[in-house]
């Protein structure tokens, strides 16, 4: 009896091997990191509530909202500001860029600014 249920938990782990696989790539922390430069005014008193209240509707969380930071490295042109949002998965982060509430304030933003944003994975490919 021993070895029927080890064979059993066997088979049932293997059978849940991509669900692990899918939950862990699903829960991996990603970052949002923008770069913002407003060519207009005009989006962003529409914007900040609506974004915020989306942002935290997605389990993301501002870490840095700043025109304070400087280049330590390299040549180009700065942006105005630098935003760096975590995301509890990369899921997390699509659905919030996806939101249909969202889209319209993506617009206007994008619209109204020269923007860079990157979604990073929370790991190190180097280690």
């Amino acid at each position: 009896m021993g070895a029927g249920l080890r064979t059993r938990h066997f088979s049932t782990a293997r059978c849940f091997r991509p669900f692990l696989i899918h939950w862990i790539i699903t829960i991996m922390t990603y970052y949002s990191v923008l770069a913002v430069t407003p060519t207009s005014d005009d989006w962003i008193p529409d914007y900040i509530g609506p974004a915020n209240a989306l942002v935290a509707q997605h389990g993301g969380k501002y870490l840095a909202r700043t025109a304070t930071h400087e280049r330590v490295e390299g040549d180009g042109e700065g942006a105005a500001l630098r935003i760096i949002i975590e995301w509890p998965s990369k899921a997390a982060a699509i659905a919030f860029m996806n939101d249909p509430a969202y889209v319209p304030h993506l617009k206007a933003r994008t619209a109204g600014s020269d923007s860079h944003h990157f979604l990073i994975e929370g790991k190190d490919d180097l280690a």
